[in-house]
């Protein structure tokens, strides 16, 4: 298990990407991309979208207060433990089998915190794909998985010790 450091919690306040108001105007930003979720309150918006999807990442919660989206009956569903301010091998590992499922799209419902699953979602989604997470009382980070943001999470990893 990955622990983020107390003292490096505020980096990860900082938007890694453009903020968006809304979801249609990131796919006309972005037309022909794969997107890929991290929160209830952007992937319920990304779900109830037409826009693609490959793997939605919630846990039932929104700024502190129970937050339940529906699920498409056609999704997979993966369900793991993440405890706050980690990043789990549990969590790792489904995000690793979300991306390689080439069949189905997954949501994996986190028991605990996905605050910090971009992190390895960036690292394992393949390059072109959008991930999209909530910048709170701001709208919608839009990052695309390339050479560059994957060196960026690369070097957050410095932030985390391991359990």
């Amino acid at each position: 298990m990955l622990t983020l450091l107390q003292q490096y919690r505020s980096l990860f306040s900082e938007p890694f990407g453009p903020i968006f108001s809304d979801i249609e105007k990131i796919y006309a930003a972005y037309p022909n991309h794969i997107f890929c979720s991290v929160g209830d309150v952007v992937t319920e918006q990304l779900l109830c979208s037409k826009v693609p999807w490959k793997v939605a990442i919630v846990d039932g919660y929104t700024k502190r207060e129970r937050y339940l989206i529906d699920i498409p009956a056609d999704a997979a569903v993966i369900n793991v433990e993440n405890p706050p301010g980690c990043i789990s091998l549990m969590l790792i590992a489904a995000i690793k089998e979300a991306i390689s499922d080439a069949k189905n799209c997954t949501v994996i419902n986190v028991n605990g915190e996905e605050d910090l699953a971009l992190l390895p979602l960036l690292l394992f989604a393949e390059s072109g794909t959008v991930l999209l997470y909530g910048q709170p009382n701001e709208g919608i980070v839009a990052l695309v998985v390339d050479d560059t943001s994957r060196k960026l999470g690369f070097e957050y990893l410095q932030y985390f010790v391991d359990d």
